[in-house]
């Protein structure tokens, strides 16, 4: 009796299992689709790090007001103009959030 009360117990709790799979989360920003945003000043440096110290890290370059460029997801960085928010690109680069269109970081996962 004991047995046939433990396997229809676990039968059930498998049940339950297979019926009610946890859900899947956004998933990490390495599995993501990049997300188009604006740039919104002309000559924004993108850098090889979330920082603005040249020396530390150098910008790689620098894009034109209006560009549309892919970003993957955004990190906490160097605070400029009261932002600390950096968003990173599909390249791998970094631009400072104040350089992008207000609404892209909603759009993007934590790196």
């Amino acid at each position: 009796m004991k047995f046939l009360f433990t396997f229809l117990s676990f039968l059930s709790l498998f049940s339950f299992i297979l019926a009610n799979p946890v859900p899947q989360g956004q998933g990490s920003a390495s599995n993501q689709e990049p997300r188009t945003c604006k740039i919104t000043a002309d000559g924004a440096r993108h850098r090889k790090c979330p920082e603005v110290n040249d020396t530390k890290c150098p910008a790689t370059g620098s894009y034109a007001k209006g560009t549309m460029i892919k970003f993957m997801c955004y990190v906490v960085g160097e605070t400029v103009k009261g932002n600390p928010y950096w968003d990173k690109t599909s390249k791998g680069e970094y631009v400072s959030e104040t350089l992008v269109e207000e609404s892209c970081r909603s759009k993007l996962p934590e790196c």
